[in-house]
């Protein structure tokens, strides 16, 4: 008789203990970003307008452009919002980063793996595999700052 009020009282202990914090973090990031909305901030390393662009920011927009054709996503654009990067340039510096990062994996891994003694296909294999981690470094990083 006395365990038939224990388990809904302990449900409604268990569901109040998860679910008030998970509101109470839910709404700090809504004020956060609100906050970061209000202010208008560019890039969170500076707030750099466009003449102050750096030729390698530069670099990596054209890149970024030319690949995304100019068009970012709806979900790129929210994600990089909830990061903190409100700059109109930032799908493209994002696109351009996670692009070199793929080059540069191929290059730096056919440069490391290409002498190695193993079957050629498992040197293309972990060339590529290398190179794919590399692009997807962005996407971990972004979603750690938002």
């Amino acid at each position: 008789m006395k365990y038939e009020i224990v388990i809904p009282v302990i449900t409604f202990v268990c569901v109040i203990a998860v679910g008030v914090p998970l509101l109470i973090s839910r709404e700090q990031k809504r004020k956060l970003l609100e906050k970061r909305l209000r202010e208008g901030t560019g890039f969170k390393t500076g707030g750099e307008t466009k003449q102050q662009k750096t030729t390698f920011v530069q670099l990596l927009e054209k890149i970024g452009n030319f690949v995304s054709h100019g068009q970012a996503t709806t979900t790129l654009w929210e994600q990089l919002i909830r990061a903190g990067y409100l700059n109109s340039a930032a799908p493209a510096v994002y696109t351009g980063i996670k692009i070199l990062l793929f080059i540069i994996g191929v290059v730096g891994g056919t440069t490391l793996i290409m002498p190695l003694k193993i079957y050629f296909m498992t040197k293309v294999t972990l060339v590529f595999v290398g190179a794919t981690v590399l692009f997807f470094i962005p996407n971990i990083v972004s979603k750690k700052t938002s």
